[in-house]
């Protein structure tokens, strides 16, 4: 997106070079033509600056979820692994109740 713009600069520069050959209200009009342009350039970026913060702040959160729920798993492993880690005979420490 940020080429697309820069693109997109160089495109408003050659209309504006157009524009100062022109004269009268054929040269007004246009001018503000391209001014509404560089208002609606104005806004994609900054559109394009909230994506980027909005994807650095999903990533940061999904990060953390991520972690968080990485180490409760490792958690859990440690506690099934400690419940059942199996005695010197090899049956595990704790067994289903038989009936």
């Amino acid at each position: 997106m940020e080429a697309k713009l820069d693109e997109f600069d160089k495109k408003v520069s050659g209309l504006e070079q157009r524009a100062s050959a022109m004269k009268g209200a054929a040269k007004d009009d246009f001018e503000k033509s391209i001014e509404r342009l560089r208002d609606q350039r104005k806004a994609v970026a900054r559109k394009l600056d909230d994506i980027k913060r909005v994807n650095v702040e999903s990533w940061t959160t999904m990060k953390n979820d991520g972690d968080k729920a990485m180490a409760d798993l490792e958690q859990s492993y440690e506690q099934v692994s400690a419940r059942y880690e199996p005695a010197a005979t090899g049956a595990p420490r704790t067994q289903p109740e038989r009936r």
